[in-house]
């Protein structure tokens, strides 16, 4: 009776984690359209910046997930269940953090589907987390802090703030080698673009330099 027991506990567990039960879940409102939104929640963790690199040129976003608890379509606001991720073309003030009250605009749907067969499937990704929707934003005006707000940052945000900060002491700015440092020291993936070797055989080049 045990095996038959544990499959039906994980499907259970399953079931209960992708099923639509509440009228108020993201996927009951929203479907598969998309939508020009605002919504309101908290944050689930605090954004982290995401560096990805095109031919030749590197940029910055941002990316957080948001425990959603309000949602606005057009001049109806509904109560809303269930967790976004957010991307936003710019990193985020300091500001904003773990456990932060937010109300965030711009365009909610379902993340892409890969391009192709055998490439990494972002949308699955996050669905096998209960994530099913990504809000797009223009900036970080988009974003704004709900009262009442936080004193401070989590523990491990700001022993992670000052550790970055007491790497770089002494070193002139910012660069990739720097931000490799912090990847390999304190765990911090914004380093990673999508080719990780290469990022690790240009610092090798100019190793010499850092002494």
């Amino acid at each position: 009776m045990i095996w038959p027991l544990l499959a039906l506990i994980g499907w259970t567990n399953l079931a209960s984690r992708t099923a639509v039960i509440s009228p108020d879940d993201l996927r009951a409102l929203i479907g598969n359209a998309t939508a020009i939104a605002a919504v309101r929640g908290t944050l689930a963790e605090t954004p982290h910046i995401k560096i990805t690199e095109r031919e030749g040129e590197q940029s910055e976003h941002s990316l957080a997930q948001v425990r959603v608890n309000t949602l606005q379509l057009g001049e109806n606001r509904l109560p809303a269940l269930g967790g976004i991720v957010v991307s936003t073309p710019a990193p985020l003030a300091e500001t904003f953090f773990a456990g932060q009250a937010v109300e965030i605009s711009g365009v909610i749907a379902r993340p892409a589907a890969p391009l192709a067969e055998g490439l990494f499937d972002y949308r699955n990704y996050l669905q096998t987390r209960g994530i099913y929707y990504e809000l797009k934003t223009n900036s970080t005006n988009d974003w704004q802090l709900r009262e009442p707000s936080l004193a401070s940052p989590p523990l491990t945000d700001r022993f992670l703030n000052w550790s970055k900060r007491t790497l770089a002491l002494g070193l002139p700015a910012e660069d990739e080698p720097l931000r490799l440092l912090w990847a390999m020291t304190l765990g911090w993936r914004a380093a990673f673009t999508g080719n990780i070797s290469e990022p690790f055989l240009r610092v090798g080049e100019n190793a010499p330099l850092r002494h």
